[in-house]
């Protein structure tokens, strides 16, 4: 039952994508920074191909790896994660992109991208490519009146499927946890990759280190370094399955510093390295 609902929720999620494509006639790409658009088995809910700009024709057209990442996974990330407020960029091929941040409970979870349109003429080294210039030249000129309408639309649709992970993370209805356990739950999913210590738990629950150990073994049955482990590895998982981002990027959204450190963490838990488990099992 548990793999059929979870299958229903991840056709929910493309499906809406999807609809919102066609409806707005634009290519929506969502980069999951904090991991999450997962199951509570943490199987990812979208396809790589989501959070994949190659999929759009105007984009894949010489792709440049170090270049798109450096711009889009790089420069308009951290843009995103200062202001929860969308914006419009243009990438270095002169192509126009809505930018939609999606904030939850104070963290910046990921990023909507939807486009594309002519930014301005193409760079000079893109003009030898006809491919591409035939592509760029078909492309709309985006108005002020469009894009605030995209930009509402697509704040709307991605508060909701933040609601709706939100809600998967708590499990099924009559699991509802204890008020003191969804904090420790949330503070794991929203702390991960950042203050995760069990000091700044204690201080979320008004108690002692010392007592917060205490608690959260009790409700858990297990050690506080042991769940924060357990998550770790996990989003790792769905960051491995529905991402491009290299091994070193998935260790620092996790809370890992060191990728080599994150490496032998990863191997330990699910006996082979994050590598070699992307491959074997990511459906590309």
């Amino acid at each position: 039952m548990a793999h059929r609902q979870a299958y229903s929720n991840s056709d929910i999620l493309e499906n809406t994508f999807a609809s919102l494509e066609r409806r707005l006639n634009l290519s929506i790409t969502y980069y999951d920074v904090a991991g999450l658009c997962s199951d509570e088995h943490g199987a990812p809910l979208l396809s790589p191909l989501r959070q994949s700009h190659r999929k759009a024709s105007v984009c894949g057209i010489g792709y440049d790896r170090p270049r798109c990442l450096a711009h889009c996974r790089g420069e308009v990330l951290r843009r995103a994660s200062l202001s929860e407020l969308p914006f419009t960029h243009i990438c270095w091929k002169g192509i126009e992109e809505v930018a939609v941040p999606l904030w939850w409970h104070g963290t910046f979870m990921g990023l909507l991208l939807a486009g594309s349109w002519q930014g301005q003429a193409p760079p000079e080294s893109q003009l030898n490519r006809k491919e591409f210039e035939r592509v760029y030249s078909e492309l709309d000129v985006l108005r002020e009146a469009v894009s605030d309408d995209i930009h509402a639309i697509l704040s709307a649709a991605g508060k909701g499927m933040l609601a709706r992970l939100d809600e998967l993370a708590q499990g099924l209805p009559d699991e509802r946890p204890t008020s003191r356990t969804e904090i420790v739950r949330r503070f794991l999913r929203y702390q991960l990759a950042q203050d995760c210590s069990l000091e700044a738990l204690a201080r979320v629950l008004h108690l002692s280190p010392s007592r917060t150990s205490h608690v959260v073994r009790d409700l858990f049955g297990k050690p506080f370094r042991d769940l924060v482990r357990a998550e770790r590895m996990q989003r790792a998982k769905t960051l491995l399955l529905s991402s491009d981002l290299t091994v070193r990027e998935i260790a620092s959204r996790v809370g890992v510093e060191s990728e080599y450190h994150f490496s032998r963490l990863f191997k330990a838990d699910c006996g082979q390295p994050p590598g070699s488990y992307r491959r074997m099992n990511q459906n590309v």
